[in-house]
Order: structure tokens, then sequence, then C-alpha cells
């Protein structure tokens, strides 16, 4: 795998995990099934909508399961000091 493949399979994993990008998308749908006049398509759009508000909260869930990796280390520690 090239290291690009690698990054935009991280940047995927990252926009997956966004809570607030989906709550956007969910925001967006719901403007636009507002705005029709077809109740079919307002219906489609508003599954769309539950959906996407359900990807938030999976995004939600899934980054409070997730440790926050602490960037604070002590002063004059090495972080290569294994490879030595």
């Amino acid at each position: 795998m090239t290291w690009r493949r690698v990054r935009e399979q991280r940047q995927g994993e990252a926009l997956v995990m966004d809570e607030q990008f989906w709550r956007e998308k969910a925001e967006e749908t719901r403007r636009l099934a507002q705005a029709l006049a077809d109740p079919l398509m307002k219906n489609e759009l508003l599954s769309i909508v539950y959906s996407y508000e359900r990807l938030a909260q999976m995004a939600r869930e899934q980054k409070a399961k997730t440790p926050k990796r602490s960037l604070n280390r002590s002063k004059g520690e090495n972080r290569f000091a294994h490879l030595r």
C-alpha cells in the first residue's frame, strides 16, 4: 500500500468518526426535504436524515470509547529511547 493510500484511508476513517460531519449532512438533507412538495421524496430524504443522525450518534459513541493519546511528555522523555 502506498503512503498516499494510507493517508487517504486515515482521512476516510477520520471522516467516518466525525460526529459534526454527519450532523451537518443531516441538517442539509432535512432542509432539502422540507422544500419538497412530493411526500414520497420527502419521506425518502427524511429516512436519509435519520440514517445520518444515527451515524453521528455512532461516531460520538465510538469517540467516547477511543482512549485519547497524550501528547504531554515529561521533560527529557525521549520517545525513541528504545531504538538505541
